[in-house]
Formats: C-alpha cells, structure tokens, sequence
C-alpha cells in the first residue's frame, strides 16, 4: 500500500535514554534491582569494578549507563537491561 491510500508509516525511532538522575530498574540473578543512573554513554565503554572489567557497546541506538544501584554498588548496563 502507498501513502495515499491510508497505509501505517513504520518509523524506527531511537529509545529514548534514560537520564542522569533518572531512577531504574533490572534483574540479576532473578531478582529485582533498583538505583540511579550516574552517567550515559554513547559510545563504548570499559570500567572496572571490584577487580573485575566489564564493557558495553554504547550507542545511540543502545546507550549504556554507569548506574548505582540502592545498596551502593556502581554497575554498567546497557539501555536493554534497565526499565523504569
């Protein structure tokens, strides 16, 4: 169907980033976490927490987040990971 005859125009639109400050959510090991964003990433990223590396592929279709989580523990997730 073209446009003029009443077709529905598919857009791929960005998810749109959480913000700094924004509160979020996820799981690990089953169970639901909670904490704050501290950082976006559109690019990837490294860091290294409690003597372990860990990466994500920032971008601007996926953005990843330095997040902090209630109990005090800083984590990166990518956008997929986290809901609000």
């Amino acid at each position: 169907m073209d446009a003029k005859k009443g077709a529905v125009m598919k857009t791929n639109r960005l998810p749109e980033p959480f913000r700094i400050g924004e509160k979020i959510k996820w799981r690990w090991m089953g169970r639901p976490v909670s904490g704050v964003v501290k950082k976006v990433y559109f690019k990837p990223v490294t860091k290294i927490f409690r003597g372990a590396e860990f990466k994500r592929n920032g971008s601007k279709e996926e953005p990843a987040y330095l997040v902090k989580s209630k109990a005090g523990s800083e984590v990166l997730k990518s956008h997929s990971e986290l809901s609000n």
